[in-house]
């Protein structure tokens, strides 16, 4: 078993616990807010006569908001602590998303997308760096797990929500209603949420926090399990993306089989997930992720073996399929947990900068999915084994492990 990782020396002590499933709901609402959105995409570009593609926009500028929106918040919560710069986020949430209801621009939409996901990804950088704060050892991947069991759920739920909102009362009562359901967390439930960055010490200046961010990349340690969780959920961006070509162009099946196969996707991370808290008190972070990416490559090596022997039916891939989306609910978690144990009392920053990493790369590769619907199925199997891949590289070469100095 690998020498614990969690806790390192220099971390302070915990804070105050807040409860899981407040957490939990926190750092869902960055996806919950771009996955309501989506069903309504269609009628939004009859609206403002606009195509479909026109409209993927409002995608694409809610993943950019998200990226730069928590490296803000890690620095300064780190610096400020992470209530208030928490209610500050879901402010900037609730007035996107108020702002949104009465446009009648295109662009004005953007803009009022931009303002809801620089808001709605405070709850996903500060609940995460919340759990690292007020939890020790083989608590921190447990509870990220359950962080991470919660988030694999509304990709499935959110749509189904934001069409019966907009079958009801039409796609503008989307953003309202999510708006509501913000501000009773925000007057219920936070005023019960205790301040968990309690050894914040020395204020520090924008500069010195800023150069604490850039000083996450000399961290072998983080770089490492950022390799390993980024590029998992990169995997996952181009299976989830090939999905629908696969299984209407390939195999011939129809939406029944598509929604049967994305509710898999769910139920394959949330069984991840649930396997990581059961075995945290027996397996480090580190383990987990080198068993995960290594459950991934065989996945994944398996759906190469299928595509090339042209038994690419829906029996032979399903297996290999459900073993990448366990391997991804396993693994994730502790790359998180790992990526934060790097950066001592910076788990804002150590956050942030995981997230800018995801939404780095990959936004680098969102043209896959587009491009692997064209070619043949061994090129989506192959870069869902150079992910996976890489991933295991990270946690096995990158990080350090037993008798080594951490990074």
């Amino acid at each position: 078993m690998d020498t614990p990782l969690i806790p390192v020396p220099g971390r302070p002590a915990p804070g105050p616990q807040p409860s899981i499933l407040f957490l939990a709901a926190l750092a869902a609402l960055a996806t919950i807010g771009m996955h309501i959105f989506i069903p309504v995409l269609p009628e939004v570009a009859a609206d403002f006569g606009t195509t479909t593609a026109q409209m993927q926009m409002t995608i694409t500028v809610y993943m950019v908001g998200l990226g730069t929106g928590q490296v803000i918040y890690g620095v300064l919560s780190d610096r400020f602590g992470r209530r208030p710069v928490l209610l500050g986020g879901l402010l900037v949430f609730v007035f996107g998303l108020l702002l949104a209801v009465p446009v009648t621009s295109f662009w004005l939409l953007l803009a009022a997308r931009f303002i809801q996901s620089v808001g709605a990804c405070a709850g996903l950088v500060l609940g995460r760096a919340m759990i690292q704060d007020s939890s020790e050892g083989a608590g921190i991947p447990a509870r990220l797990a359950v962080v991470t069991m919660v988030m694999s759920m509304t990709p499935m739920l959110a749509p189904l929500l934001g069409i019966a909102i907009a079958g009801i009362a039409g796609w503008r009562a989307v953003f309202p209603v999510l708006a509501a359901l913000v501000l009773v967390l925000i007057l219920k439930v936070l005023p019960r949420i205790p301040e968990t960055h309690m050894n914040r010490g020395t204020p520090e200046t924008f500069r010195q926090l800023f150069r604490g961010l850039l000083r996450l990349g000399t961290s072998r340690n983080f770089v490492g399990f950022a390799l390993c969780g980024g590029f998992l959920t990169i995997g996952g961006f181009v299976m989830l993306g090939a999905l629908p070509y696969f299984v209407k162009d390939v195999i011939g099946a129809g939406d029944g089989t598509l929604s049967m196969l994305f509710l898999l996707v769910a139920s394959g991370v949330t069984g991840g997930s649930i396997v990581s808290r059961v075995l945290s008190r027996w397996v480090t972070p580190l383990g987990m992720c080198r068993i995960g990416c290594s459950i991934a490559v065989l996945a994944s090596a398996a759906m190469i073996f299928a595509a090339t022997r042209d038994t690419l039916s829906l029996p032979a891939i399903l297996p290999a399929f459900i073993l990448a989306t366990l391997a991804a609910g396993l693994a994730s978690p502790n790359a998180v947990a790992g990526c934060m144990a790097s950066a001592p009392g910076r788990a804002g920053t150590a956050s942030a900068g995981y997230g800018l990493f995801q939404m780095t790369v990959g936004a680098l590769l969102t043209a896959a999915p587009s491009l692997i619907g064209n070619q043949y199925p061994p090129t989506m199997a192959g870069l869902l084994c150079l992910t996976s891949a890489m991933a295991l590289a990270g946690a096995l070469f990158v990080v350090r492990g037993p008798g080594r100095r951490a990074a």
